[in-house]
């Protein structure tokens, strides 16, 4: 067991499995026999999926504000370098309160059995009792079977007989999280393709890691959401090794409050599934240099109401991006935020830098601010302000200056 945190919680908490499936030792070349699939001869490591798995960690145990304590959270990952298995939080992020188990900071390997004794522990915790919320988050290669996104597990190409039986089916564990009656929510999290691949719709692949059961004849409650990188039939893509996967980036930049939503027009804050779905495209475009591939998150699996998986103490930070009409006009002149009494100097104020846009960082407010354009006398260009409440992310905000 690889348990890397644990605090003591009283009542309902939070309870956390990640995943990260970084290298594939037995799909490789020197393995192949005739028999062997033609797509597992030589299946590429991965090692932005170790790399994902730890900034996931990371933000749980540091800064993740659940709507309950989070109690525990268990890491399986590999790569293909020996770091690449191993996970340690001492000395890097502080966390009252947590401890770590292991006596030393390897972590166990992503295969079919150790993700089902993982998955199966996981299960226990969340049943232990009401009102418990769970966390599941996975990244490595990945495919679509029959509309479910399914990610492979280390030891695939490792049985003869089912050489592609080595996956977890996700959506599978969703459905059996809405029958777990403990279970107040459940959020998952899939950073991996979505590719089509023949030879499993065709063959019989087996369960997989299977840890929790769904029975076709009880109702479930519809309280756990899934996010999936990909759509069927599009890839995701890696930012850097180092920094990892795109989709792990962009959603852990939604979780931190680019994607909080102020709900009743209340001064308090909250980062739920249906939020970060929004937003996840346009948080996604704002990184410079991501724009060559196909960015096509799956369709989502959302609860029947807003179930929050953060709740901020303070105002988060959200992104504004603002442009102007004609698009050229944003260097002519300066563009200020004002607070709710115009007060000068400006809140924020725009440097020149060429850019046709402003992507402002700024904190959330349910008050009103005015955006200000303003250009020298005599130009093109009029001045213009609008009043605006920052109470979300904005995107494409456009003002229109000239007539």
């Amino acid at each position: 067991m690889t348990l890397v945190c644990q605090r003591q919680v009283q009542g309902p908490a939070a309870h956390a499995l990640v995943i990260g499936v970084g290298a594939y030792p037995q799909a490789k070349t020197p393995l192949a026999q005739p028999d062997t699939p033609k797509p597992l001869r030589n299946v590429a490591d991965l090692p932005s999926a170790a790399t994902g798995a730890d900034a996931f960690c990371d933000w749980l145990i540091s800064e993740a504000q659940l709507p309950v304590a989070l109690a525990t959270v268990e890491i399986l990952k590999n790569g293909p370098n020996p770091a690449h298995g191993q996970y340690s939080w001492h000395g890097r992020l502080n966390s009252p309160g947590s401890t770590d188990p292991r006596g030393d900071i390897a972590v166990e390997e992503p295969t079919t059995p150790q993700v089902t004794a993982a998955g199966t522990r996981w299960i226990n915790r969340l049943k232990s009792a009401a009102g418990n919320v769970g966390l599941l988050y996975i990244c490595g290669h990945g495919a679509v079977l029959s509309s479910h996104p399914i990610v492979f597990l280390a030891d695939l190409n490792g049985n003869a007989v089912q050489p592609w039986g080595a996956f977890l089916d996700v959506y599978d564990a969703a459905i059996g999280l809405k029958q777990i009656d403990q279970v107040a929510a459940a959020h998952l999290f899939v950073d991996a393709c979505g590719e089509l691949i023949p030879e499993i719709e065709l063959s019989n692949i087996g369960a997989g890691a299977k840890f929790v059961r769904s029975d076709p004849f009880k109702r479930g409650s519809e309280k756990v959401s899934l996010l999936a990188a990909a759509a069927p039939n599009y890839l995701t893509y890696e930012d850097k090794p180092e920094t990892g996967g795109r989709f792990t980036l962009t959603l852990l930049r939604a979780l931190r409050g680019a994607a909080a939503r102020s709900l009743n027009n209340q001064a308090r804050w909250f980062t739920y599934p249906h939020a970060i779905h929004e937003d996840l495209k346009c948080l996604y475009c704002l990184q410079a240099g991501w724009g060559g591939q196909p960015f096509e998150p799956a369709p989502p699996l959302l609860p029947s109401e807003a179930s929050p998986i953060v709740v901020f103490g303070n105002p988060p930070e959200i992104i504004v991006q603002i442009r102007l009409d004609p698009q050229a006009a944003i260097n002519d002149g300066d563009l200020l935020v004002l607070d709710a009494g115009k007060t000068r100097p400006a809140l924020y104020t725009r440097l020149k830098d060429g850019s046709f846009e402003w992507t402002l960082p700024m904190q959330a407010s349910i008050w009103p601010h005015f955006l200000v354009a303003e250009f020298p006398p005599g130009g093109a260009h009029q001045n213009q302000e609008l009043m605006f409440a920052p109470s979300r992310s904005l995107f494409n905000y456009t003002i229109k200056v000239s007539p």
